[in-house]
């Protein structure tokens, strides 16, 4: 119940923030992969088969939507399905939401959270079943003309953390990378 508080919070702030207006800034649809590594031994704690479909690293797929009301002011949101495998996930994805600064360069912030079904038998093993609680993204991109004037290339990296005041703690192990085509509506 406290997911879906935060969720209509998100929704209600992102439509008095929009402008009225559909034709005014620029609407882009966005499709690409996302480079994921998993941090520490997770490993140890599967034995058998479930660590031979165990993923430590691997692609996601992304799919998003940008709307920027002016040049230098956005938002995006987003979401990836995460393949079989997945830490020990039998499916998972991950919506997530940003508020993006900047142009050809951006920066961002956001929050996001996973949903996961996990493997029968390894369920007990996690401290959160169907939504986890949620974490925080701090996103750096460039957004490139690509071939096409309405077709872009977004490259960025991400940093995640499960709370907001562990982002003192820099791990650079905890970097994300994704790549992207987007096309401006």
């Amino acid at each position: 119940m406290n997911k879906l508080y935060i969720l209509c919070i998100l929704g209600l702030t992102l439509a008095v923030l929009l402008p009225v207006s559909a034709s005014t800034g620029t609407h882009s649809l966005g499709l690409g992969l996302h480079y994921f590594y998993a941090l520490g031994d997770i490993e140890d704690d599967l034995d058998g088969d479930i660590e031979d479909a165990f993923h430590r690293d691997g692609f996601a797929f992304n799919a998003s939507y940008r709307y920027k009301p002016n040049r230098l002011f956005g938002y995006q949101i987003e979401i990836q399905a995460l393949p079989s495998g997945y830490y020990d996930a039998e499916e998972a994805f991950s919506p997530r939401a940003f508020i993006l600064l900047g142009h050809i360069v951006y920066a961002g912030v956001g929050v996001g959270w996973n949903y996961v079904t996990w493997e029968s038998e390894t369920a007990s093993l996690h401290d959160y079943t169907d939504w986890s609680d949620p974490f925080f993204l701090i996103r750096g991109g460039l957004d490139l003309p690509f071939l096409l004037p309405r077709l872009r290339l977004d490259l960025n990296a991400s940093y995640e953390v499960n709370q907001w005041n562990d982002i003192d703690y820099f791990d650079s192990d905890a970097i994300t990378f994704g790549i992207g085509a987007r096309i401006n509506l």
